[in-house]
């Protein structure tokens, strides 16, 4: 979690990471993409899922570490 420094407010950050290592090359570097989600209470689960998937069909490629 993470508190707001004004309202005292308490977030919960989820994170899922891809498993095997970071692919590299000049355009990534040396590391995985990243998407945030703004509002990822309700769809976090199906955003991994559907990016589980999305690597499964294109390889490597499509691995990417999700926080929302």
């Amino acid at each position: 979690t993470i508190t707001a420094s004004r309202t005292g407010t308490n977030y919960r950050i989820a994170v899922a990471d891809p498993i095997g290592p970071a692919p590299t090359g000049p355009a990534l570097s040396g590391g995985y993409p990243i998407v945030y989600m703004l509002d990822a209470g309700g769809t976090f689960a199906t955003m991994v899922e559907a990016s589980i998937r999305f690597s499964r069909n294109n390889g490597s490629s499509g691995r990417m570490m999700l926080v929302g």
